[in-house]
């Protein structure tokens, strides 16, 4: 197959593995439509590619990713309130991230992720649909587009398979950031390596994978995604145009914190506080 031309990422086949990485670490590799357009293009292309049974998809510079472009066109326009305009390109936006999900949980062969670095947002979730993940040490995770008012449905859909209802609401309800430790005890990551060591750890996993056949392990695959439970794109599209959502943009480019981070100074339960002392 002829080489892509990407302007985000890099795509390079060494089989029987095909190399997917984010290489924008000017930007701290946010991910805004051309990242989600060259990522399904280089996943569909991957799945084609002669010899190759193993993705793995990582980034350059010290950040796996900072999460969705939040100083696209796109937020221009939320801004400036729910307009038609707005509720067109927000459902054009939002349904732009889910070809690459499909992409990732249908390939056949087993996609791994090395996060070298930081993982926030949109990242997060596009790590979820990956098969393994391999983390630095140093490596955390943020599930953040619950701060700005987004309903993160692809995340909910995957996050409680793999770490549990409960779990999956605490992250997701407090939007709060957990170590690579901490995500290897919750399941979200399967190996934590030194940061010196990530692509070494990366590589003695490919040769285990390369144990089993690429035929049952696509197979297993399959029966996998076909036990997952779908994603709820009416409720990412209505959180998306919603009043909270531009109100936690206004927050996210002023520096201020939402209003709903606010508390009144009697919030504590006098109950609680009494038997505490």
């Amino acid at each position: 197959m002829s080489q892509p031309n990407y302007e985000a990422i890099k795509y390079h086949v060494s089989s029987p593995v095909a190399y997917i990485t984010l290489a924008r670490p000017d930007t701290l590799n946010l991910i805004g439509e051309t990242v989600f357009d060259e990522l399904t293009d280089a996943f569909i292309r991957a799945r084609f590619e002669p010899g190759v049974s193993v993705v793995v998809l990582q980034s350059t510079g010290k950040m796996f990713s900072a999460g969705g472009d939040l100083n696209q066109s796109v937020t221009t326009l939320a801004r400036n309130g729910p307009s038609a305009e707005l509720r067109t390109e927000m459902f054009k936006h939002v349904y732009a991230d889910y070809p690459i999900f499909h992409a990732i949980e249908t390939c056949p062969h087993t996609v791994v992720a090395a996060m070298n670095g930081p993982a926030m947002g949109a990242a997060v979730t596009i790590i979820m649909m990956c098969d393994l993940v391999v983390a630095a040490e140093t490596a955390t995770v943020t599930f953040a587009p619950g701060r700005w008012g987004i309903a993160d449905a692809p995340s909910a859909a995957r996050l409680s398979q793999k770490v549990g209802v409960g779990t999956a609401k605490d992250l997701l309800f407090t939007a709060r950031t957990i170590s690579a430790e901490t995500a290897l005890e919750y399941g979200l990551v399967q190996r934590v390596a030194q940061k010196d060591e990530l692509a070494d750890a990366v590589e003695e996993l490919i040769d285990q994978l390369l144990t089993t056949p690429p035929s049952v392990r696509a197979a297993l695959k399959a029966v996998f995604y076909e036990q997952q439970p779908p994603i709820r794109t009416d409720a990412h599209y209505r959180s998306a145009i919603s009043t909270e959502f531009l109100t936690g943009l206004e927050a996210f480019s002023s520096g201020n914190p939402p209003p709903w981070t606010v508390r009144t100074d009697d919030a504590r339960s006098p109950d609680l506080a009494r038997e505490q002392h």
